[in-house]
């Protein structure tokens, strides 16, 4: 009796243990995808960046996110950008940057995506942004 409960005891262990190793890569992984997303970008916002890019991580964490717009909807798509990063009193290309980390603000459940906040330093403005896999770059701050 005592061997089978020591043996149960080992599964549920294992099992448990799992279960958080699981889980704890999952949120490494989403909080990796982020912060590579969010310094994508601001390496496309800084001086001699690539706008394009930039663009991409911003509207959908996709290279190749505006293979289907039209030139008006890219028009205004980058008039939101512009507007977007004045907000919070940026220019249309900024200086210098320095990620600090990131955290995962929502996991993914079902069909909604990871919801994860990176945190950085934007021309020495502290600010965190907020990336969900494929939708646009939010401010979370």
């Amino acid at each position: 009796m005592q061997k089978l409960l020591a043996w149960l005891s080992v599964i549920l262990v294992v099992v448990v243990g799992g279960k958080y190793a699981v889980d704890y890569m999952s949120h490494t992984a989403h909080e990796n995808a982020a912060t590579s997303r969010v310094q994508a970008f601001l390496d496309g916002m800084t001086a001699g960046g690539d706008f394009q890019d930039a663009f991409n991580m911003w509207h959908s964490g996709s290279p190749g996110g505006i293979g289907n717009m039209t030139q008006d909807q890219y028009n205004m798509y980058a008039a939101e950008l512009k507007a977007w990063m004045a907000r919070r009193d940026l220019g249309e290309r900024i200086g210098d940057y320095e990620i600090h980390g990131a955290t995962m603000a929502q996991g993914p459940e079902g069909v909604e995506p990871s919801v994860v906040d990176v945190s950085c330093t934007v021309d020495g403005k502290p600010l965190v942004i907020r990336a969900a896999d494929g939708e646009r770059l939010e401010w979370a701050d």
